[in-house]
């Protein structure tokens, strides 16, 4: 195929997914693509291929691609017209299989869950990239797009105390342990993604015996820069009263809530940034959190046996709760989650 012709290709397929972008407006969903020149010649590895068809012509390929939920760059190869759509963005770092004279087309990157949730309409919970809106970063997240209507970010996941959270400020500021099992997602990209525009924020506990609890607020950011200082509003709190686990609000202490330190910056063990210029509450709760004095919510502490009292005889608490909660028993599982409003 000479180089003019290529040319025609590429843009009968760009302006193929432009217009199907346009029609698929009245259903608020949008995707672009663009050629991406760097990966020319290769095709993604077996476990990231969605699709793979013969015998296919361009715009046919756009339009399969287009219609996957899941499918965010595609593959063409113009002499055979094989068809190749591939499971994610696929950056220059990953393995690649050889596909000699293969065109690629990739989706823009979604800046956070919620947009991909709303540009690729079904998808499941799990790992997915995303590129930062002002940073231009790439990242992994985990997404949950099942919890009250999808499209969480989650930064924050403890299941069973296999990660060390006693970390410093740099760790928790750019993040620690992996995505689909306990980790933190970093300081920098939280605040990052919260400052889009208006967040809510989502804390989950579960106690030893199944119970579950919540808050949620409706406005959420980490504010003056790199103190990380704590910003939220409008609070509403549940928890289980029963064997169904059915949720009554107002049952959480506002006085031991996630917001009862609000307006202060993030504290670790060598950034002391707490109200008390004698104490370290980081070292004396073995965490990392927005400490004032203390704290009734320690979701970043030293993972105990749950349902058990985790007290290292000296400060007091130590543990993984939320005393507006659970009191100072030590929870079996956390979770903090954002998404735009």
């Amino acid at each position: 195929m000479d180089y003019t012709s290529r040319n025609i290709l590429v843009m009968c397929i760009l302006t193929f997914i432009e217009v199907m972008t346009f029609i698929s407006s009245i259903d608020i969903s949008f995707k672009k693509y663009h050629h991406d020149f760097r990966l020319e010649g290769y095709k993604c590895v077996p476990n990231e291929t969605i699709f793979e068809i013969d015998n296919v012509d361009p715009v046919e390929c756009g339009r399969l691609c287009y219609l996957n939920s899941i499918c965010a760059k595609i593959f063409y190869q113009p002499n055979s017209h094989k068809c190749i759509g591939c499971g994610h963005q696929l950056s220059p770092t990953d393995n690649y299989e050889t596909l000699p004279g293969s065109m690629s087309y990739t989706s823009e990157y979604e800046t956070d869950c919620k947009h991909i949730l709303e540009s690729r309409r079904a998808v499941p919970n799990g790992l997915y990239e995303i590129g930062l809106w002002m940073s231009k970063k790439i990242i992994t997240v985990f997404c949950d797009m099942n919890t009250e209507g999808g499209g969480w970010t989650v930064f924050h996941r403890r299941i069973d105390g296999t990660t060390d959270f006693y970390r410093n400020f740099s760790e928790y500021e750019n993040g620690f342990g992996s995505p689909n099992g306990e980790f933190w997602l970093g300081l920098k990209y939280i605040q990052e993604i919260a400052s889009q525009g208006t967040t809510e924020i989502r804390l989950e506990m579960t106690r030893e015996n199944g119970e579950e609890g919540f808050e949620t607020y409706k406005d959420f950011k980490l504010v003056n820069g790199a103190d990380y200082t704590l910003f939220v509003q409008r609070h509403t709190a549940s928890a289980p009263t029963d064997t169904e686990q059915t949720l009554h609000t107002n049952i959480l202490s506002e006085a031991f809530s996630f917001a009862s330190t609000a307006g202060w910056p993030f504290s670790t063990y060598d950034r002391d940034k707490d109200s008390d210029e004698r104490r370290n509450y980081a070292v004396e709760h073995h965490g990392a959190w927005w400490y004032a004095v203390g704290s009734g919510v320690n979701l970043n502490g030293k993972y105990c046996r749950p349902g058990t009292r985790c007290n290292d005889g000296v400060s007091g608490l130590t543990g993984h709760y939320h005393f507006g909660f659970a009191k100072d028993e030590s929870l079996k599982s956390s979770r903090m989650l954002i998404r735009r409003v």
